[in-house]
């Protein structure tokens, strides 16, 4: 199981970024109600949202559409 997963909001259009959030032993919620809150703040359980079923991924990091904030965070988690 990952430790992270990519997540959108409930407000989430084919324009938003994705973001980063930290799973808990439940694992992810593909179809909503995460449980934490994305790395960056922005996605909250208490607003909603749903994991995306793509491995968080160094490289894939790089693309435009993922939310630098939730990217520096993680990777300074990861050391």
């Amino acid at each position: 199981m990952y430790q992270f997963s990519f997540c959108e909001g409930v407000w989430a259009s084919p324009f938003s970024k994705w973001h980063i959030r930290r799973l808990t032993g439940i694992g992810p919620k593909y179809g909503g109600g995460i449980d934490t809150p994305s790395l960056c703040g922005c996605v909250t359980p208490k607003v909603g949202g749903w994991d995306l079923e793509c491995p968080v991924r160094e490289e894939g990091l790089r693309r435009s559409h993922i939310c630098k904030e939730c990217a520096k965070v993680w990777r300074d988690q990861r050391g």
